[in-house]
């Protein structure tokens, strides 16, 4: 291949790159996670934080959105590569501060729990956490 051939190829698909992620348009997050994203069924995108995204696509009439399905190691991967991307519902940690850019708190995100009977506690070999799946992530019980 020539060296003009392989520079146009080269410029092609860098043109094509650019224009992929155009600074008019907006990524938005679809994810599998009921009942704050909501991509089946009945309620397909009833869920909190998709109706949060729908309303931000509303105020934002400018922009083109486009919703993608997309897990939270690859969101992190086109954010951090400078990619436009908008994640209504990402944790603030260190490390995420060090390529995104977080405003004020828009939602409460509250802790995921089990809830059961007292009866029922048995089950589970109540002791004074009990371990779910993976061993590194300790469930205390509480009486509420």
């Amino acid at each position: 291949m020539s060296i003009k051939m392989r520079l146009l190829l080269f410029s092609s698909i860098v043109f094509i790159n650019i224009n992929l992620y155009s600074l008019d348009k907006i990524y938005w997050p679809e994810v599998d996670r009921p009942p704050y994203f909501i991509m089946n069924g009945q309620y397909k995108g009833k869920g909190t934080v998709d109706l949060l995204i729908s309303y931000l696509h509303e105020r934002m009439p400018e922009y083109t959105h486009i919703n993608q399905e997309i897990n939270v190691p690859r969101f992190l991967k086109e954010a951090e590569l400078g990619n436009p991307w908008c994640h209504p519902w990402m944790l603030k940690t260190p490390d995420r501060e060090n390529f995104l850019y977080f405003s004020d708190p828009i939602t409460i995100r509250f802790p995921l729990q089990l809830i059961i009977n007292k009866e029922n506690i048995s089950i589970f070999g109540y002791s004074d956490s009990i371990s779910l799946e993976n061993g590194n992530r300790q469930f205390i019980l509480t009486e509420a």
